[in-house]
């Protein structure tokens, strides 16, 4: 695993919906906003700052990203590969793990509400399989 930091530019993105992920990032500086593009139109639905991570429900559900992750501001970030947290977590006790896994199910869930909520306030139409979370 690197540790060297990353950046990137105001407008510029870490991942986008529908991509695989295979790392985490953790902020160290600035703001990333989580949006969803239904056509043609940007709807935000949360934001994170310094402090937070990022991709982190893809790590044991191994699903999609559920939206995209813009940089608001200039990001800093140090990208971790879901292969090094994996195997940090194979060697911790399993209450550990039951503990990890609750918290990543309630994170899933609250984003998961931020993002039906974006959708229910935007007046365009999607399908009830992206309402849902599932993608093509």
């Amino acid at each position: 695993m690197s540790n060297q930091v990353k950046t990137i530019k105001r407008g510029e993105t870490l991942f986008k919906e529908g991509d695989n992920l295979d790392s985490v990032f953790l902020i160290q500086k600035g703001q990333v906003e989580f949006n969803l593009n239904r056509n043609g139109k940007k709807i935000e639905i949360a934001q994170v700052r310094t402090g937070q991570i990022i991709g982190d429900e893809s790590l044991i559900q191994n699903s999609k990203a559920f939206y995209t992750a813009e940089a608001v501001s200039q990001v800093s970030f140090l990208e971790v590969p879901y292969s090094v947290l994996k195997m940090q977590l194979d060697t911790v006790p399993g209450g550990i793990k039951m503990l990890v896994k609750s918290f990543t199910d309630e994170l899933k869930q609250f984003r998961q509400k931020a993002k039906s909520s974006g959708l229910e306030q935007e007046s365009t139409p999607c399908s009830s399989d992206i309402r849902a979370g599932r993608w093509r």
